[in-house]
């Protein structure tokens, strides 16, 4: 069944059509815009205010694609019967933020593979959100292949995880001028924040758990390619699997896609400020989260051909996956198993629980945001079920912890949120 809440065309116009030519001169130097973030690591995205503003001059309004936009593309996508929309919270604003479910009208006794898609983070980096939209017509159209997709998948995706960012043309901010690609570690969490963490966290306890996370961006340059985390701040396994992926879905556009080792992250560690940190950090290697990097210049183009490299890329990765055996890609399947403490964010108690599927020695710990250890809550030997351990944090100062639990050669890690 579709539906759709709550949608009020602000204009009755299609989107023009993009006029990008493949030869123009303009070019964005792709060292252009390079930061260090929090974790000493290069921006993902880079950036730079004059450049951006030539870009919102060169592509017009809202940078060519705005909420209304949105709105009236919304409109089109509910008359396909593949298809449910439906808000899933409200940013700073309180514009809705909509979540598209694509998959097939039939109903089948096993659960459909996941996949979650996010675009529009930052607003000026338009060029992903296109190859994004191209991706539902993909996924929405009546060929085999499409039809195939639909039937062993269920795909969600936000077309616009930052409306207000894109209403107000803020390059990279939302209405309370912060980074919310660089917020899932701080306290409070913005508002576009918790909603997709919330929604990301319903899935993950769901009996289909996401297994692919693409986070849609742009980086200014003429290049495309995906952020690839280092084994300094993943693991060696999940760094073979970041590999296999990506080339895998370069195989669909030879020459466009960069290799694997175009842009490497985390070579100092886990970041722990992006969404893929938050999947790494609770579920590791058993959710592939990537950030997809587009080209950021009026010189973009092939978003179609992007498109079908993407769900190609992703149809042979879950197809690869199932016909492995690995409990280092699924860890959670192994019965050993540290779930989310309950409530986070919490002041000044909370439970952690945790499953053990045969006797072992068990230690779970505290973890500030440095890595550093701070408290023991259990160590010793238990045995196999289900138990749990509460954490009293009174006199603790406000923030972001993490739990960190060992049992046999299983590791699991959450984050906590205090608050005071």
């Amino acid at each position: 069944m579709k539906r759709i809440y709550h949608v009020i065309l602000l204009a009755s116009f299609s989107l023009p059509a993009l006029a990008f030519s493949q030869t123009n001169d303009y070019r964005l130097p792709f060292s252009a815009g390079y930061l260090l973030d929090e974790s000493g690591n290069p921006d993902k995205c880079g950036f730079d205010p004059e450049l951006s503003e030539r870009l919102l001059k060169t592509l017009g309004e809202h940078w060519g694609y705005g909420y209304d936009s949105l709105l009236v593309d919304l409109q089109g996508w509910q008359n396909s019967p593949y298809v449910t929309i439906d808000s899933i919270g409200a940013s700073v604003q309180n514009r809705a933020i909509w979540e598209l479910t694509i998959t097939a009208d039939t109903i089948l006794l096993k659960p459909r593979r996941r996949v979650y898609i996010h675009a529009r983070t930052h607003p000026g980096e338009v060029q992903s959100w296109w190859v994004t939209r191209e991706m539902i017509h993909i996924l929405l159209a009546e060929d085999e292949y499409s039809r195939s997709v639909r039937d062993s998948c269920v795909f969600h995706i936000v077309p616009m995880y930052n409306p207000d960012g894109v209403e107000l043309e803020y390059p990279r901010e939302n209405a309370n001028g912060i980074d919310i690609e660089s917020n899932w570690n701080k306290y409070p969490v913005q508002p576009e924040v918790a909603v997709l963490r919330k929604r990301f966290y319903e899935l993950m306890t769901s009996g289909a758990p996401i297994e692919v996370a693409l986070n849609m961006h742009s980086a200014y340059g003429t290049k495309r390619y995906f952020v690839y985390h280092d084994a300094a701040g993943t693991s060696a396994d999940y760094a073979a699997l970041q590999r296999q992926f990506i080339e895998d879905t370069r195989a669909f556009f030879p020459g466009g896609i960069q290799p694997w080792s175009f842009f490497v992250s985390w070579k100092n560690g886990t970041a722990t400020q992006y969404p893929e940190s938050w999947f790494w950090l609770n579920y590791r290697a058993s959710v592939m989260a990537l950030t997809y990097e587009d080209m950021n210049d009026p010189s973009a183009g092939d978003f179609y051909r992007t498109a079908h490299a993407l769900v190609r890329g992703i149809m042979a990765y879950l197809n690869r996956k199932s016909t492995k055996v690995s409990t280092t890609v699924t860890p959670a399947l192994s019965g050993m198993v540290l779930e989310q403490n309950y409530p986070n964010p919490f002041n000044p108690v909370t439970t952690i629980t945790y499953q053990l599927e045969q006797n072992a020695p068990v230690g779970i710990r505290i973890y500030d945001m440095q890595g550093r250890e701070r408290a023991v809550l259990f160590e010793g030997t238990q045995t196999a079920g289900r138990h749990s351990v509460t954490w009293d944090a009174t006199g603790w100062p406000s923030g972001v912890y993490y739990i960190g639990m060992q049992a046999g050669t299983y590791r699991g890690i959450k984050q906590a949120v205090l608050v005071r």
